[in-house]
């Protein structure tokens, strides 16, 4: 089981350089870039070599992002931006997270909230893993019912926590669950998708901190 000193802060939705910088500068110790296309965040490969050499240079770890693709382009771009994990979002199979070559990130959705008996499968092959809302749902998680300690203690799998956070509410998430992490998108942006507020970073980051 990995262990860790504080709340590990994964700010996903990376789009550009200067998003990359604000997020680093803000204090978050993973960026997520979206490696899905059609999506509204998605950055196609040639784009990403800059935001991968940045965090490289800073230290930072970078995920990428992928949903029921081939193991084969999946494992091609995580070893050409030097991945630190890959982060899988779709139908992915235990036998399909086998055969990365980087350290994997599953996610189970919220909603229906997962039985440890659909996440043990995935034990031997995962790194962690991620609770976050379906695609496509627009409501804020009501965190208090969520069983997610109960979780935790079934499956030992490390878990991250995601879902419509913001600086307002991460804390709260944070002080009751005490995941290993928690990842955030659109709670960190202005009005244009994809484009990070250094306000918004600070105080999420800062949120963090102070509830860790």
């Amino acid at each position: 089981m990995t262990i860790v000193s504080t709340t590990i802060i994964k700010i996903c939705g990376i789009t550009t350089v200067e998003n990359a910088q604000l997020a680093i500068d803000a204090g978050a110790d993973w960026l997520g870039v979206i490696l899905v296309p059609n999506t509204p965040r998605t950055v196609v490969a040639d784009a990403l070599l800059p935001i991968a050499q940045l965090t490289r240079a800073k230290g930072v770890r970078l995920v990428g992002v992928f949903q029921n693709q081939p193991i084969e382009l999946v494992n091609a771009l995580a070893e050409r931006l030097q991945l630190q994990y890959i982060q899988l979002h779709g139908d992915e199979s235990p036998a399909y997270c086998q055969q990365c070559i980087k350290p994997v990130i599953k996610v189970f959705p919220l909603e229906p909230f997962p039985m440890a008996e659909q996440l043990l499968p995935y034990k031997p092959f995962i790194e962690y893993a991620l609770l976050d809302l379906p695609k496509g749902v627009k409501t804020v998680p009501h965190w208090k019912r969520y069983p997610i300690k109960g979780l935790q203690q079934a499956v030992v799998i490390p878990l991250l926590l995601a879902g419509k956070l913001t600086a307002t509410t991460v804390a709260g998430v944070v002080t009751q669950y005490s995941p290993v992490g928690v990842d955030v998108a659109s709670g960190v942006e202005t009005a244009l998708v994809g484009q990070k507020d250094a306000q918004q970073l600070q105080l999420f980051v800062q949120a963090v901190r102070s509830a860790s």
